[in-house]
């Protein structure tokens, strides 16, 4: 697990989950998403520490929206 601090940029709410919206402080440029548990709630602005498993992480490239493919 990969702890990362985020800028809540916005929260969706999806009933089962929440979807937050957010912002890697010092990469403007990038943004991130994270699929969390219904009851998590961040005040927007604010930020947060997140622990990532990195084995679960897709990543999507920002020119072509593809994903980018795990090495194996």
């Amino acid at each position: 697990w990969q702890a990362i601090d985020v800028e809540v940029v916005a929260l969706e709410t999806l009933g089962a989950e929440v979807v937050l919206i957010a912002a890697i402080p010092g990469l403007p440029q990038i943004d991130f998403t994270a699929r969390l548990g219904r009851h998590y709630r961040a005040p927007i602005g604010s930020t947060q520490r997140l622990y990532m498993n990195l084995a679960e992480m897709h990543l999507f490239d920002p020119r072509t929206t593809m994903a980018v493919p795990r090495d194996m």
